[in-house]
């Protein structure tokens, strides 16, 4: 029988920080399990690699490329970007196996190790070498990694290679329709942004979470009965 459902998240952060206090300084304490950074883990353990540098390295890569790309201004003069800018994407994967049982049954183990490599190939395939890091923690309840992308453009912009963003600024650059006011258009971008992170969580299911027996989503999400959960499962 299949393990469950997949999940996956795609994040973006800056050097000065969300609403809630998420700074790329703040993100780097989380996975390197630094006091002020932890509080959600009762006993934390140190973060395993899985692929790439070491968080320690991705922070001072982080840093040094964020202090050297520039904004081109209208006059054609550069200016250092503002820390407000989004310079860092995460995605974080999540198996269904908890830890404890990967521990005790050695094909579990297996499974999420192959989903591991799974992972790692799909990122690589998005994002290629902007992929820096990919860490394993192991002191939380579920199986799951963290994984960090470094954006190679000018202006080092997350923005850039959010699939989401980037469906939503191609559709508003098309600018209004006949009868669309500003309102209208923004929504038909924000409809594009869904759609287009739709089809990301699609693709990873196709290359990730079917291959490694999950499905795209949980039962609760669309009220499946339990009979047809479990055929979705065996299906998977």
């Amino acid at each position: 029988m299949g393990a469950g459902f997949q999940f996956v998240h795609f994040g973006a952060f800056s050097r000065k920080g969300n609403q809630h206090g998420q700074s790329t300084d703040f993100i780097f304490g989380e996975v390197e399990r630094r006091p002020d950074a932890s509080f959600h883990v009762s006993n934390p353990s140190s973060p395993e690699i899985v692929f790439g540098l070491a968080i320690s390295d991705v922070r001072a890569l982080h840093d040094e490329r964020a202090l050297a790309a520039k904004d081109t201004m209208k006059n054609g003069k550069t200016r250092a970007i503002r820390s407000t800018q989004q310079t860092l994407a995460t995605v974080i994967a999540s198996h269904p196996y908890q830890v404890a049982e990967i521990r005790a049954d050695p094909a579990k183990a297996a499974d999420v190790a192959e989903w591991e490599r799974r992972t790692v190939q799909w990122l690589q395939d998005q994002f290629g070498s902007q992929l820096v890091s990919v860490i394993r923690h192991t002191d939380e309840r579920y199986c799951h990694l963290h994984c960090y992308i470094l954006p190679e453009n000018r202006m080092m912009k997350a923005a850039a290679i959010h699939p989401g963003h980037i469906a939503k600024t191609a559709e508003i650059a098309e600018g209004p329709r006949p009868g669309e006011d500003e309102k209208m258009l923004n929504r038909r971008g924000d409809k594009a942004y869904r759609a287009a992170m739709r089809n990301w969580q699609d693709h990873y299911h196709q290359h990730v979470g079917a291959p490694s027996g999950l499905t795209r989503i949980g039962p609760q999400v669309r009220r499946l009965r339990r009979a047809e959960w479990q055929a979705e499962i065996q299906a998977a």
